[in-house]
């Protein structure tokens, strides 16, 4: 499900493979650096650390976060928001990257990127 401006104010709640945050925070647990990982099969955007949110928390829409395993995945009440963050090329040209509706998940050291929404 994609969501729209239309969704402010009502609680959404999205899918995302969440397994990838099992991996990379596996990596990531000694390691202070930020992953990302792009994923077509994700229903929506899942940023963490390193972006700039350009949202007023007042005014957003907030979503709960189901992963593959409902049961063990699941996040509630997460604010919907639009974030940038800078990026390195492959080419090593810094270029800015902005996703709208994104949920925020703030503290993490790793973001999901749906690959339909940049």
């Amino acid at each position: 499900m994609m969501m729209t401006t239309e969704d402010a104010g009502e609680e959404q709640t999205v899918a995302a493979h969440t397994e990838y945050f099992d991996i990379l925070a596996y990596l990531a647990r000694n390691n202070p650096r930020l992953f990302a990982v792009t994923d077509d099969g994700a229903d929506t955007s899942v940023i963490g650390q390193g972006w700039r949110i350009m949202t007023d928390l007042t005014t957003a829409g907030y979503a709960n976060l189901v992963g593959f395993d409902e049961k063990a995945t699941r996040k509630s009440g997460l604010p919907i928001v639009t974030g940038i963050t800078k990026v390195n090329t492959t080419h090593g040209k810094l270029i800015l990257m902005r996703v709208n509706q994104a949920v925020w998940n703030k503290g993490s050291n790793t973001t999901l990127i749906s690959e339909f929404q940049v």
